[in-house]
């Protein structure tokens, strides 16, 4: 393994720009090699890429404690709950920070997730400068924007239930909810 000698910084942030485009295989191997010479990256990539499913929103998250804590007695149960507590907490699932998101196909960050973030099919019309009150299905805006009638995403004429807002998903999660369908 040979070290660059470059005394220019600005040489030096040029060229290492250039090789962060390599195939993006070779960068994972990369910090595979590199979280193995030198232990103390590994909890810095780490930090970086995983997180623990506690950290995770998720639709089902109320803000509040799960039925099976609503009727416990604090000051009987407190030394329990906390027991419990820290078991979970040492079982904590990790997963990868960063997913793509089945309806909407970007990359995003597990632990931003909320139920506005996925816009499968943006608006047309947002991007056409109207009057508010200004009506948009009319026989003029049709032949000068036939685009703006059809959802690019799902194909449904304006005015049907077209595009959708809502949490990212990802694939493991749809497999999961389509499994307890059937």
């Amino acid at each position: 393994m040979t070290t660059l000698n470059i005394t220019n910084p600005d040489e030096f942030v040029t060229r290492f720009n250039e090789a962060l485009n390599a195939p993006s295989s070779r960068l994972r191997h990369i910090i595979r090699d590199v979280c193995r010479l030198l232990p103390a990256a590994l909890p810095i990539v780490s930090d970086f890429l995983l997180v623990s499913e506690e950290q995770v929103p998720g639709p089902d998250d109320s803000g509040s404690d799960s039925e099976v804590n609503a009727n416990v007695d604090t000051e009987t149960d407190e030394p329990k709950a906390a027991a419990l507590r820290s078991k979970k907490r040492a079982r904590a699932r990790i997963r990868a920070r960063y997913a793509v998101c089945v309806n909407c196909e970007v990359e995003y960050d597990v632990t931003e997730n909320s139920r506005e973030e996925a816009v499968h099919g943006k608006e047309y019309w947002d991007g056409i400068d109207l009057w508010e009150d200004e009506e948009i299905d009319t026989e003029e805006n049709r032949e000068d924007h036939p685009e703006g009638f059809v959802y690019g995403c799902c194909g449904e004429y304006y005015g049907e239930e077209g595009c959708k807002v809502g949490w990212h998903e990802e694939e493991e999660r749809a497999r999961d909810r389509k499994r307890r369908r059937i």
